[in-house]
């Protein structure tokens, strides 16, 4: 293994003028860093093949039958948390260019789905800020220059200002972004009977602080179009990937693709339509999990389990039916936000277990059926709302306590903290976490 330290001469110029096999994980930053790399591989003519990988299964399967054709393998926020040559098994003359998400900046989905803190999404915010400001200063630059200007124009131009940490709350009704958005939800307690009577009540008069209410976002103006924030990005392009029916995963990362080139074009309301659908039905997963009281406490820790019906399509009457009924994940992004908004409505709900468990300070297993072995579940880890350490060591007490029990386990996420178990070893597998993280 090599850590490339000059990305034009030692990965750019060597794959020009080769065909080259580019695997991606379908997430927000993969698909930011292949709409870059494809720019780059146009200008220069580079040949490629891109092929859209959910899991290690996926990538192995794929890898065997296109080997033989491609020796220059890319692989985008898919290869760097398991040994590549040991489990892909290539020949000598085949080189991988490995890129991972904690090497492209996509700080702001990142932050949504838990992979970093509010601590280290601010620092990163001054680094991008100079960028941006250097962005817009050349893109003022070439207007000036330019002869040909159209009457009219609309200026599109990017700042950094507070956001309302409230989903996606200057496309639709305030009344529905707060009883959408995790923040509000879970303080207002919506999923309760006095919930609705509590949220007509003013703000300030629940405790919520600046803090939980506003997170800094860079925010485009689109002419005299509503602004979109990096926030609405996120999940207009989280939609997108996991939002279209039981479509092609590869169908669904284009249309995503396309999502990020249409800010200004009128395609992109009926893509704020679909991600409020879909943050609405998230909302109502944890609401439907509350009411059923399916959130307990094993142990240390606290687990719920969403069982699956047939897949439902993303429209508003959808969104708000009473049966238990899981989302169509085609990749953990989903299950994080909904994992991490179900700890924070138990917390509000009920702060604590017992005389001492207080539910701030313990983790929660989220499970849902599998979507691909009817015996298995996928179970999610999330740490404990208490604190901002971003660290999630859900990766190895998987790994001690399938050793421990040798559960019917497989590691076949690019998440460490998201594994698939058979339905009949849950409970030893519990047990063994229970002891490991008492």
């Amino acid at each position: 293994m090599v850590i490339v330290r000059d990305a034009r001469s030692e990965f750019y110029h060597e794959v020009v003028g080769k065909r080259v096999l580019v695997f991606v994980l379908p997430d927000i930053d993969g698909l930011c860093a292949w709409r870059i790399l494809k720019e780059l591989f146009v200008s220069r003519e580079v040949l490629y093949t891109l092929l859209v990988v959910s899991d290690k299964r996926e990538l192995c399967n794929f890898y065997t039958k296109n080997k033989d054709a491609y020796h220059d393998i890319v692989l985008l926020n898919c290869g760097a948390n398991f040994d590549v040559l040991e489990v892909l098994e290539p020949d000598t003359a085949t080189i991988f260019y490995i890129c991972d998400r904690y090497a492209i900046v996509g700080q702001t989905s990142q932050l949504l789905t838990n992979l970093i803190n509010r601590e280290h999404y601010v620092d990163q915010l001054d680094y991008l800020q100079s960028h941006v400001s250097r962005l817009g200063h050349a893109g003022n630059r070439a207007n000036t220059a330019s002869s040909v200007t159209e009457e009219g124009k609309a200026k599109v131009e990017i700042v950094l200002e507070d956001e309302l940490a409230l989903w996606l709350y200057k496309h639709w009704s305030l009344k529905e972004t707060l009883e959408t958005s995790m923040v509000t939800a879970s303080k207002f307690k919506l999923f309760t009977e006095g919930g609705q009577k509590k949220m007509q009540e003013f703000l300030v008069h629940i405790g919520l602080s600046r803090r939980d209410l506003f997170l800094p976002s860079f925010t485009v103006q689109l002419g005299y179009r509503t602004p979109v924030s990096a926030i609405d990005a996120v999940f207009l392009t989280l939609s997108a990937l996991e939002c279209h029916g039981d479509g092609d995963p590869s169908v669904n990362f284009q249309r995503a693709l396309d999502t990020l080139s249409c800010w200004s074009l009128p395609s992109l309301d009926n893509e704020i339509t679909r991600a409020q659908a879909h943050l609405q039905s998230l909302a109502s997963q944890v609401r439907n999990l509350i009411d059923t009281d399916e959130v307990v406490a094993f142990g240390p820790f606290l687990y719920a389990y969403l069982r699956k019906v047939m897949p439902i399509q993303f429209t508003v009457s959808a969104c708000f039916q009473s049966s238990l009924v899981s989302i169509a994940l085609r990749n953990t992004l989903s299950l994080s936000i909904l994992s991490k908004y179900i700890l924070m409505a138990k917390a509000a709900l009920r702060p604590k277990l017992g005389r001492e468990r207080r539910v701030v300070q313990m983790p929660l297993i989220f499970c849902v059926d599998s979507r691909a072995d009817e015996e298995n579940i996928t179970l999610i880890g999330i740490p404990p709302l208490h604190g901002d350490d971003d660290r999630n060591l859900f990766g190895q007490a998987f790994e001690a306590a399938v050793r421990r029990t040798k559960a019917r386990a497989e590691f076949c996420y690019f998440d460490t903290n998201c594994i698939e178990l058979h339905r009949e070893d849950m409970l030893k597998l519990f047990e063994a976490l229970a002891s490991l993280l008492s």
